[in-house]
Protein backbone atom coordinates (compact mmCIF):
# COMPACT_ATOMS: atom_id res chain seq x y z
CA UNK A 1 0.00 0.00 0.00
CA UNK A 2 1.48 3.37 -0.90
CA UNK A 3 1.45 6.63 1.28
CA UNK A 4 1.08 9.92 0.83
CA UNK A 5 2.84 12.14 2.66
CA UNK A 6 1.46 15.99 3.48
CA UNK A 7 4.68 18.05 4.20
CA UNK A 8 5.64 21.72 3.51
CA UNK A 9 9.02 22.59 2.15
CA UNK A 10 10.14 24.52 5.16
CA UNK A 11 9.31 21.33 7.41
CA UNK A 12 12.64 19.32 6.52
CA UNK A 13 12.65 18.18 10.05
CA UNK A 14 9.30 16.21 9.27
CA UNK A 15 10.41 15.33 6.44
CA UNK A 16 13.37 13.73 7.23
CA UNK A 17 11.17 11.84 10.40
CA UNK A 18 8.50 10.22 8.22
CA UNK A 19 10.99 9.44 5.67
CA UNK A 20 12.96 7.24 8.79
CA UNK A 21 9.50 6.00 10.19
CA UNK A 22 7.87 5.40 6.61
CA UNK A 23 11.60 3.52 5.07
CA UNK A 24 11.82 1.78 8.47
CA UNK A 25 8.78 -0.82 7.97
CA UNK A 26 9.02 -1.00 4.19
CA UNK A 27 6.35 1.43 3.04
CA UNK A 28 6.40 2.55 0.00
CA UNK A 29 5.49 6.64 0.20
CA UNK A 30 5.44 9.93 -1.65
CA UNK A 31 5.88 13.74 -0.44
CA UNK A 32 3.01 15.83 -1.86
CA UNK A 33 3.56 19.92 -1.09
CA UNK A 34 1.11 21.22 1.37
CA UNK A 35 -0.16 24.36 0.52
CA UNK A 36 1.01 27.14 3.65
CA UNK A 37 -2.13 29.23 3.68
CA UNK A 38 -0.05 32.22 5.23
CA UNK A 39 1.26 32.36 1.86
CA UNK A 40 -1.55 32.23 0.02
CA UNK A 41 -2.98 35.57 -1.89
CA UNK A 42 -6.42 36.32 -1.98
CA UNK A 43 -6.61 35.64 -5.67
CA UNK A 44 -5.59 32.64 -5.24
CA UNK A 45 -7.74 31.99 -1.93
CA UNK A 46 -11.31 33.12 -4.05
CA UNK A 47 -10.35 30.37 -6.53
CA UNK A 48 -9.97 27.15 -4.19
CA UNK A 49 -12.44 28.50 -1.68
CA UNK A 50 -15.99 28.33 -1.62
CA UNK A 51 -16.73 31.60 1.49
CA UNK A 52 -20.49 31.26 1.39
CA UNK A 53 -20.72 27.71 1.53
CA UNK A 54 -18.29 27.51 4.33
CA UNK A 55 -20.59 30.22 6.42
CA UNK A 56 -24.05 28.09 5.53
CA UNK A 57 -22.52 25.10 7.07
CA UNK A 58 -20.08 26.07 9.32
CA UNK A 59 -21.30 29.43 10.86
CA UNK A 60 -18.56 31.08 9.97
CA UNK A 61 -15.10 31.37 7.75
CA UNK A 62 -12.89 28.70 7.50
CA UNK A 63 -8.81 30.12 8.32
CA UNK A 64 -6.45 30.79 5.64
CA UNK A 65 -4.31 27.65 7.57
CA UNK A 66 -7.65 24.98 7.76
CA UNK A 67 -8.18 26.24 3.66
CA UNK A 68 -4.39 25.40 2.94
CA UNK A 69 -4.72 22.30 4.75
CA UNK A 70 -8.04 20.99 3.49
CA UNK A 71 -6.28 21.93 0.23
CA UNK A 72 -3.20 19.86 0.65
CA UNK A 73 -5.79 16.81 1.33
CA UNK A 74 -7.43 16.99 -2.09
CA UNK A 75 -4.31 17.40 -3.94
CA UNK A 76 -3.57 13.20 -2.25
CA UNK A 77 -7.12 12.73 -3.65
CA UNK A 78 -6.15 13.86 -7.12
CA UNK A 79 -3.04 11.91 -6.87
CA UNK A 80 -5.02 8.31 -5.42
CA UNK A 81 -7.25 8.67 -8.97
CA UNK A 82 -4.37 9.74 -10.99
CA UNK A 83 -2.29 6.56 -10.22
CA UNK A 84 -4.91 5.02 -10.10
CA UNK A 85 -4.67 3.22 -7.04
CA UNK A 86 -7.41 0.83 -5.08
CA UNK A 87 -6.58 2.86 -1.60
CA UNK A 88 -3.67 4.71 -0.01
CA UNK A 89 -2.65 5.80 3.30
CA UNK A 90 -2.89 9.91 3.86
CA UNK A 91 -0.75 10.90 6.70
CA UNK A 92 0.44 14.28 7.99
CA UNK A 93 3.95 14.94 8.73
CA UNK A 94 3.92 15.15 12.22
CA UNK A 95 1.87 11.44 12.96
CA UNK A 96 3.53 8.45 14.40
CA UNK A 97 3.52 5.23 14.85
CA UNK A 98 4.92 1.91 15.68
CA UNK A 99 4.87 -1.73 14.06
CA UNK A 100 0.61 -2.02 14.15
CA UNK A 101 0.40 -0.29 11.01
CA UNK A 102 2.20 -2.84 9.03
CA UNK A 103 -0.20 -5.34 10.79
CA UNK A 104 -3.25 -2.83 9.82
CA UNK A 105 -1.93 -2.73 6.27
CA UNK A 106 -1.80 -6.52 6.70
CA UNK A 107 -5.26 -6.44 7.52
CA UNK A 108 -6.44 -5.08 4.27
CA UNK A 109 -4.37 -6.56 1.54
CA UNK A 110 -5.23 -9.88 3.48
CA UNK A 111 -8.72 -9.09 2.78
CA UNK A 112 -8.21 -8.37 -1.08
CA UNK A 113 -6.03 -11.78 -1.36
CA UNK A 114 -9.16 -13.76 -0.02
CA UNK A 115 -11.58 -11.96 -1.90
CA UNK A 116 -9.74 -13.38 -4.61
CA UNK A 117 -9.41 -16.71 -3.93
CA UNK A 118 -13.43 -16.67 -3.19
CA UNK A 119 -15.43 -18.94 -6.14
CA UNK A 120 -17.59 -16.00 -6.69
CA UNK A 121 -14.92 -13.58 -7.02
CA UNK A 122 -14.38 -14.93 -10.70
CA UNK A 123 -10.59 -14.21 -10.87
CA UNK A 124 -10.65 -10.46 -10.49
CA UNK A 125 -9.51 -8.82 -7.81
CA UNK A 126 -11.99 -6.85 -5.96
CA UNK A 127 -12.50 -3.14 -5.26
CA UNK A 128 -11.18 -1.91 -1.73
CA UNK A 129 -14.71 -0.46 -1.46
CA UNK A 130 -15.68 -4.09 -1.15
CA UNK A 131 -13.72 -4.09 2.53
CA UNK A 132 -16.85 -2.10 3.54
CA UNK A 133 -15.20 1.08 4.49
CA UNK A 134 -14.12 4.31 2.50
CA UNK A 135 -12.13 6.26 4.85
CA UNK A 136 -10.65 3.89 7.92
CA UNK A 137 -9.58 6.08 10.50
CA UNK A 138 -6.03 5.30 12.05
CA UNK A 139 -5.57 8.33 14.21
CA UNK A 140 -8.48 9.79 16.27
CA UNK A 141 -9.47 11.94 19.67
CA UNK A 142 -10.35 9.39 21.83
CA UNK A 143 -13.28 10.22 24.09
CA UNK A 144 -12.42 11.82 27.34
CA UNK A 145 -12.03 15.80 28.96
CA UNK A 146 -12.19 17.29 25.22
CA UNK A 147 -15.66 15.17 24.78
CA UNK A 148 -16.83 15.85 28.35
CA UNK A 149 -15.86 19.70 28.58
CA UNK A 150 -17.50 20.29 25.34
CA UNK A 151 -20.41 19.01 25.85
CA UNK A 152 -21.08 20.34 29.27
CA UNK A 153 -20.08 23.69 27.61
CA UNK A 154 -23.11 22.83 25.36
CA UNK A 155 -25.60 21.70 28.12
CA UNK A 156 -25.55 24.69 29.99
CA UNK A 157 -26.72 26.51 26.96
CA UNK A 158 -29.30 24.21 25.91
CA UNK A 159 -30.84 21.25 28.15
CA UNK A 160 -31.40 19.56 24.83
CA UNK A 161 -27.16 18.67 24.97
CA UNK A 162 -27.68 17.08 28.92
CA UNK A 163 -28.77 13.61 26.89
CA UNK A 164 -25.76 14.26 24.67
CA UNK A 165 -23.72 14.38 27.51
CA UNK A 166 -24.67 11.51 29.42
CA UNK A 167 -24.18 9.70 25.68
CA UNK A 168 -20.72 10.77 25.43
CA UNK A 169 -20.71 9.93 29.30
CA UNK A 170 -21.35 6.23 28.11
CA UNK A 171 -19.58 6.23 25.19
CA UNK A 172 -15.86 6.74 26.56
CA UNK A 173 -16.51 4.28 29.24
CA UNK A 174 -17.41 1.73 26.53
CA UNK A 175 -14.43 2.72 24.13
CA UNK A 176 -12.08 3.57 27.39
CA UNK A 177 -12.89 -0.56 28.11
CA UNK A 178 -12.37 -2.07 24.53
CA UNK A 179 -9.07 -0.12 24.13
CA UNK A 180 -7.72 -1.54 27.49
CA UNK A 181 -9.08 -4.74 26.26
CA UNK A 182 -7.21 -4.51 23.58
CA UNK A 183 -4.40 -3.47 24.35
CA UNK A 184 -3.94 -5.84 27.40
CA UNK A 185 -4.48 -8.61 24.94
CA UNK A 186 -1.65 -7.65 22.79
CA UNK A 187 0.34 -7.05 25.58
CA UNK A 188 -0.09 -10.65 26.66
CA UNK A 189 0.42 -11.88 23.30
CA UNK A 190 3.48 -9.97 22.99
CA UNK A 191 5.27 -11.69 26.33
CA UNK A 192 3.67 -14.87 24.79
CA UNK A 193 5.57 -14.65 21.42
CA UNK A 194 8.48 -13.78 23.16
CA UNK A 195 8.35 -16.95 25.35
CA UNK A 196 7.71 -19.46 22.32
CA UNK A 197 9.84 -17.70 20.13
CA UNK A 198 7.23 -16.93 17.69
CA UNK A 199 6.04 -13.87 15.52
CA UNK A 200 4.54 -11.32 17.55
CA UNK A 201 0.77 -11.03 16.33
CA UNK A 202 -1.61 -8.41 17.30
CA UNK A 203 -5.38 -8.46 17.84
CA UNK A 204 -6.84 -5.38 15.58
CA UNK A 205 -10.37 -4.60 14.91
CA UNK A 206 -11.35 -2.47 12.11
CA UNK A 207 -15.11 -1.55 13.64
CA UNK A 208 -18.10 1.20 13.18
CA UNK A 209 -17.82 3.97 15.77
CA UNK A 210 -21.31 5.47 16.89
CA UNK A 211 -19.61 9.36 17.19
CA UNK A 212 -18.07 11.67 14.90
CA UNK A 213 -14.25 10.85 14.30
CA UNK A 214 -12.01 13.64 14.26
CA UNK A 215 -8.59 14.51 12.70
CA UNK A 216 -6.94 13.49 9.55
CA UNK A 217 -3.42 12.90 10.44
CA UNK A 218 -3.35 9.27 9.20
CA UNK A 219 -5.99 7.32 7.53
CA UNK A 220 -6.63 4.90 4.60
CA UNK A 221 -8.72 6.18 2.42
CA UNK A 222 -10.11 3.90 -1.36
CA UNK A 223 -10.59 4.84 -4.48
CA UNK A 224 -14.18 5.56 -5.28
CA UNK A 225 -13.59 7.65 -1.79
CA UNK A 226 -11.18 9.49 -3.17
CA UNK A 227 -13.67 10.93 -6.02
CA UNK A 228 -16.49 11.30 -3.48
CA UNK A 229 -13.82 13.64 -1.44
CA UNK A 230 -12.62 15.82 -4.06
CA UNK A 231 -16.11 16.20 -5.62
CA UNK A 232 -17.54 17.53 -2.48
CA UNK A 233 -14.84 19.32 -1.06
CA UNK A 234 -13.87 21.36 -4.20
CA UNK A 235 -14.22 24.22 -3.72
CA UNK A 236 -13.26 23.92 0.08
CA UNK A 237 -15.86 24.88 2.35
CA UNK A 238 -14.73 22.10 5.17
CA UNK A 239 -11.79 21.97 7.08
CA UNK A 240 -9.82 18.29 6.25
CA UNK A 241 -10.73 16.55 9.10
CA UNK A 242 -14.82 17.31 9.51
CA UNK A 243 -15.24 16.18 5.68
CA UNK A 244 -15.29 12.03 6.56
CA UNK A 245 -17.70 13.18 9.48
CA UNK A 246 -20.05 15.86 6.98
CA UNK A 247 -20.33 12.66 4.61
CA UNK A 248 -21.11 10.23 7.04
CA UNK A 249 -23.20 11.98 9.70
CA UNK A 250 -24.27 15.44 8.92
CA UNK A 251 -25.08 14.75 5.84
CA UNK A 252 -25.92 11.40 4.84
CA UNK A 253 -29.59 12.25 3.52
CA UNK A 254 -28.60 15.46 0.80
CA UNK A 255 -25.50 15.11 -0.08
CA UNK A 256 -25.63 16.91 -3.71
CA UNK A 257 -22.81 15.21 -4.93
CA UNK A 258 -22.74 11.29 -4.10
CA UNK A 259 -26.48 9.72 -3.97
CA UNK A 260 -24.38 7.07 -1.03
CA UNK A 261 -22.61 8.72 2.58
CA UNK A 262 -19.25 8.04 2.85
CA UNK A 263 -18.75 4.66 5.09
CA UNK A 264 -16.61 5.52 7.79
CA UNK A 265 -14.52 3.03 10.28
CA UNK A 266 -11.73 3.22 12.40
CA UNK A 267 -9.05 1.11 13.96
CA UNK A 268 -9.03 -0.86 17.37
CA UNK A 269 -7.01 -0.12 19.28
CA UNK A 270 -5.57 3.26 18.47
CA UNK A 271 -2.54 2.89 16.49
CA UNK A 272 -1.03 6.06 15.75
CA UNK A 273 -1.13 9.43 17.30
CA UNK A 274 0.34 13.12 16.19
CA UNK A 275 3.68 14.36 18.10
CA UNK A 276 2.70 17.64 19.57
CA UNK A 277 4.88 16.94 22.28
CA UNK A 278 7.64 17.24 19.05
CA UNK A 279 6.01 18.96 16.45
CA UNK A 280 3.99 22.20 16.67
CA UNK A 281 0.48 21.95 14.35
CA UNK A 282 0.93 24.23 11.47
CA UNK A 283 -2.82 25.00 11.72
CA UNK A 284 -1.80 26.36 15.62
CA UNK A 285 1.32 27.83 14.39
CA UNK A 286 -0.62 30.18 11.60
CA UNK A 287 -3.53 31.00 14.32
CA UNK A 288 -1.67 31.42 17.49
CA UNK A 289 1.26 33.43 15.26
CA UNK A 290 3.82 30.29 17.37
CA UNK A 291 7.59 30.42 16.60
CA UNK A 292 7.55 28.37 13.37
CA UNK A 293 9.26 24.54 13.81
CA UNK A 294 12.49 23.90 12.59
Amino acid sequence: MKAFIINLPKDKGRKNHMSKMLGHYGIEYEFVEALYGKDVSEEFISKIYDGRKSIEVNGQDLSKAEIGCAYSHTMVYKRIIEQNLDYALVLEDDVHFGSGILDIIAKVENTNNKDLQHPNANLKLRSASDYTFDWLQIDYIQPGYFFFSHWLMLAKVDYKFIFKFLYIALLSLWEGARNNFYNTFNFLLKILSKKLHTKNVKLISITKFHRPLYLASAYIVTNEAAHKLLSVNTPVFLAADRLQNYLSWERRNDIEHESSPLIVKAVVPLMARQRRDIFTSNLEEFTNNTKEYK
